[in-house]
């Protein structure tokens, strides 16, 4: 009710970031006065046809409300809208150069030196996500953080419990996760086969997730099976102390929360889950991975 759940919801990585069961998330004592003030103030607005998917980030207009400012008003929002007007067409140009890089995702933010972009996902009310970013870090360490599975817990957000379940060969395993979620949220856990790949001529490394059935591993009561449907890291040598980190997500945590909150929550896993990654690896205990070393 004080905003600490959506924190709390917003820092959670991957699949990690959980829709709810049985919850919204508002903030009345915010909400109720500037509803109450811009009532007193203008009179109530004609919102019978609006689009409650906009919140979401489907390019959609917004609704046209019944027109109560008085022309003071408009004289000074005439002037200002001029003003912003040039701002918006710089900052879209910036954008457009963004994008041209990778068609398709549209340009979020850089936070902590990740680039994050978003893209449509046909069929689904759900965006996918990507992150990208080069950091000052061997990517020798970085893939031996990603491959060591009994250090996951220490840098993966709110996680109960990760465990390689079966080794279905030398680059495939089937894992189990779960994540603790404070009340009222439901947990989730995530039945997930990992494929990691090396590509020593071109110097990548990569590492994907996707969601299995395992009939050793039912849903658990009070925990919701969510879905990953592609988590993909690739890391490419830069230079023997640079690597450029690449990630991709698109997961449905499944649950009651609305699509719209969703993505307003997931824009922040790339950023998050690569500053925690490199922050691991550069804890100076882990011994740097072999096979990637030696390229």
């Amino acid at each position: 009710r004080d905003g600490t759940r959506m924190r709390v919801l917003a820092g959670m990585p991957c699949a990690r970031a959980g829709g709810v069961h049985h919850e919204v998330v508002c903030v009345p004592s915010l909400i109720d006065p500037a509803l109450k003030g811009a009532l007193r103030q203008w009179g109530p607005a004609d919102v019978s046809k609006t689009n409650h998917e906009y919140a979401g980030g489907h390019e959609k207009p917004y609704p046209v409300l019944r027109n109560r400012h008085p022309p003071a008003y408009e004289s000074f929002m005439e002037g200002a809208m001029k003003g912003i007007g040039g701002l918006l067409v710089l900052a879209l140009g910036l954008l457009a150069g963004a994008a041209r890089a990778n068609p398709g995702w549209t340009p979020v933010g850089v936070t902590e030196g990740v680039a994050v972009e978003r893209k449509m996902v046909e069929n689904s009310p759900l965006f996918a996500f990507r992150g990208e970013g080069t950091f000052d870090v061997p990517i020798a360490l970085l893939v031996a953080v990603l491959k060591n599975h009994t250090i996951t817990e220490e840098w993966v957000d709110l996680i109960i419990e990760h465990k390689v379940v079966r080794t279905l060969d030398e680059r495939t395993n089937v894992i189990y996760e779960s994540y603790g979620l404070p009340w009222p949220i439901s947990d989730r856990d995530y039945v997930m086969k990992e494929t990691k790949g090396h590509d020593s001529e071109a110097k990548v490394f990569t590492i994907s997730y996707e969601s299995v059935t395992d009939p050793s591993l039912p849903a658990i009561p009070g925990m919701v099976r969510a879905m990953a449907y592609r988590t993909f890291w690739r890391l490419e040598w830069v230079s023997p102390t640079q690597t450029r980190i690449e990630i991709e997500v698109f997961t449905d945590p499944k649950g009651t929360l609305p699509a719209w909150l969703i993505n307003l929550i997931q824009k922040d896993w790339p950023w998050k889950t690569i500053t925690g990654l490199v922050k691991r690896a550069q804890k100076g205990d882990i011994e740097p991975d072999g096979r990637v070393a030696a390229w």
